[in-house]
């Protein structure tokens, strides 16, 4: 027998692990590396630092005693749901959207 359970999302962001930053993976991400280590420009794989820090510094919120990838860190941000609900164009009403403006541009290139 198969047990089907509900997809859960995760309540707190994710965290890019080339650049550090918040809300998207390093499979996506077109920003520079960031060091967690060091603040470098280059990959925290590839930093000079091998040995375990004492005092570690988190290279987004500035603090000692964590590193960026700490689950337990406060300014860790989590994702809330919006309390009203957007509303949002069908892609047929966003195709119609774009040829109005086309033809209104040309109207204006005419005149």
């Amino acid at each position: 027998m198969v047990k089907v359970e509900p997809y859960r999302k995760r309540n707190k962001a994710i965290i890019c692990f080339n650049c550090s930053g918040f809300y998207h993976s390093a499979r996506t991400c077109h920003m520079k590396p960031r060091c967690i280590k060091c603040n470098g420009e280059h990959a925290t794989r590839d930093c000079i630092i091998i040995e375990k820090i004492a005092e570690p510094t988190c290279i987004n919120c500035v603090e000692k005693g964590h590193l960026v990838v700490w689950k337990g860190r406060i300014a860790l941000p989590i994702i809330t749901k919006p309390t009203v609900r957007q509303t949002r164009k069908t892609y047929a009403q966003a195709a119609a959207g774009q040829k109005k403006k086309k033809r209104s541009k040309k109207r204006k290139q005419k005149n």
